[in-house]
């Protein structure tokens, strides 16, 4: 099975959603059995959002993942987070990890400055990668 999908992005902790001020976000997958390989962008040219909260996630997979397996959880490695205000929370070690802490069909990004406060500017978040749905 394939098909396309709209990514949603938030920071836990904080109110409202950050969707709100989005430019461009598209997703693609595609599911063979129970794994799924799947593909997203997020972009927003000026995003103020996300104060006070914790990390950010992605959310409205098409599907729900599999979180957790003998303490070992699901992640994509190589997504990142770019932002022009602060360019120090642009990484190559992010990765987004599927362990349920906002429900069945979220990735939540783990890495340096993950957890840096959306202040204006251009936000950008990707990822890339294989996981296996529950």
């Amino acid at each position: 099975e394939e098909g396309s999908w709209t990514p949603s992005m938030n920071k836990s902790g904080a109110t409202g959603s950050a969707d709100s001020q989005v430019t461009n976000r598209f997703g693609y997958y595609i599911k063979v059995g129970n794994m799924l390989w799947l593909s997203f962008y997020w972009y927003s040219n000026n995003l103020s959002f996300g104060t006070g909260g914790n990390a950010w996630y992605i959310d409205n997979l098409p599907f729900n993942l599999l979180t957790l397996q003998s303490s070992a959880y699901q992640f994509i490695s190589g997504g990142y987070l770019y932002t022009n205000t602060h360019p120090s929370a642009y990484s190559a070690g992010y990765r987004w990890q599927s362990n349920g802490t906002n429900g069945p069909d979220t990735l939540m990004m783990y890495g340096t400055n993950n957890t840096t406060n959306a202040s204006g500017g251009a936000w950008e978040f990707s990822g890339c990668g294989t996981l296996r749905v529950s």
